[in-house]
């Protein structure tokens, strides 16, 4: 699978989860992954501001240990920790996408 089909699969899981638009192009010239990146800091640190809740749950939805939150929320820097919780979001969904292709086959 390549990049572009792995970061529209990560898309696709956590759009639901996590409110977003459902019209982001991945197809563009920059790399897929980093468009992916964008997107989630952004939607996670609207959410950080005004739902904190919310966004716990989205990653409790998604799958996202509350240790490893803990771990970013405390040892980031604060303007990263929108950045680091996105990674973690693609981290996450990235072993969803494989397990899932690994069942399909």
């Amino acid at each position: 699978m390549d990049n572009t089909q792995q970061a529209i699969n990560c898309y696709q899981l956590a759009y639901k989860d996590l409110g977003l638009e459902d019209t982001l192009d991945l197809t563009e010239l920059d790399d897929p992954m980093i468009q992916l990146e964008r997107v989630l800091e952004i939607r996670i640190k609207e959410m950080l501001d005004v739902d904190f809740e919310g966004l716990i749950n989205a990653f409790y939805r998604i799958d996202i240990s509350e240790k490893k939150i803990q771990e970013i929320l405390e040892l980031s820097k604060p303007e990263e920790v929108a950045l680091q919780l996105a990674k973690a979001v693609i981290e996450r969904e990235k072993q969803k996408v494989i397990t899932r292709a690994q069942y399909r086959s």
